[in-house]
């Protein structure tokens, strides 16, 4: 792309607002919180026969409507294309920060750009790897309600669990939604949030609703990282009571070896086997020696 002097003038935002080509790159969305820095940067525009195309600032003009507004305008000739390649030298850490701006993004890509052209693209200019089915999960972003696209814009909820809210009904969403928000679960334990609920609901023909009542939730009692473990636990215990018993009588059994502090016992895993793993630390290699005569002794029997 050529390089671009752009000429800094005064406009009435007004003037800039009214244009018939404002909302053509407006692709931020209106409901994110207006102390975000990158909506406010600056005001770009580029010339056209019949009017200004602003291209950058959307928020900050219509922040202004009845004042004055600096603004760097363009006054060569520029296709779609090169505009959106300018958009994403401008706004290229903002876009990658955000799993809701990257999604906006796109949408205005696939406006412009072929589909299949969109990943390499990307990768060109914003060295951000992408393919169909990321893509396609981006734009499913987009399908969630604005509450929840803030809170993935805001890191509250995890992108490895759009899939199972994008399954539920209205009503258990906000459910799910609501215990993330207020136990501030991270990324990991709401995947496995997830999968536990879907996977009790499937097996004893219940609701979420249900189980999260079942399970006691009182939130004004415990702190938050106690009472998400204690509800982990319980849907793990009801999705697995099987697992569940044997890990219970195991640390019974455990406790009554009073094992010193330095050693452990191991189950095997998810207990599909009757062995059990001993394991003991030394403070030395010397230590080791003194003591592994008498362990020899006991384990080649």
């Amino acid at each position: 792309m050529q390089k671009i002097i752009p000429e800094y003038i005064i406009l009435p935002a007004s003037e800039l607002a009214g244009s018939n080509y404002f909302d053509k790159w407006n692709f931020l969305p209106t409901y994110l919180p207006e102390t975000d820095d990158y909506l406010f940067s600056q005001v770009i525009a580029v010339k056209r026969k019949d009017g200004l195309e602003v291209i950058i600032g959307h928020q900050l003009i219509m922040g202004q409507d009845k004042g004055e507004v600096g603004c760097k305008l363009i006054v060569e000739p520029l296709s779609d294309q090169e505009i959106l390649a300018l958009i994403c030298s401008y706004h290229h850490q903002k876009i990658l920060a955000s799993p809701i701006i990257m999604a906006c993004f796109l949408r205005l890509c696939l406006k412009i750009l072929p589909r299949q052209e969109c990943p390499q693209f990307l990768f060109q200019k914003l060295q951000f790897k992408i393919n169909d089915t990321v893509l396609k999960k981006y734009e499913k972003l987009l399908l969630m309600n604005e509450r929840c696209q803030l809170l993935f814009h805001n890191g509250i909820l995890s992108e490895k669990i759009l899939p199972y809210l994008l399954s539920l009904e209205q009503k258990e969403l906000e459910t799910v939604v609501g215990i993330i928000e207020k136990l501030k679960i991270g990324g990991n334990k709401q995947r496995r949030l997830a999968e536990l609920l879907n996977t009790l609901c499937r097996q004893y023909d219940t609701n979420i609703d249900e189980l999260i009542r079942e399970a006691g939730l009182q939130i004004e009692s415990q702190n938050l990282p106690q009472l998400t473990s204690n509800l982990l636990n319980f849907l793990y215990e009801k999705a697995h009571p099987a697992s569940s018993q044997a890990k219970r009588e195991f640390a019974a059994q455990k406790q009554g070896l009073e094992l010193p502090p330095d050693c452990d016992l191991l189950p095997a895993k998810s207990f599909e086997r009757d062995e059990v793993t001993f394991t003991a630390v030394f403070k030395s290699m010397q230590q080791f020696k003194e003591k592994w005569l008498e362990l020899r002794k006991i384990l080649v029997k």
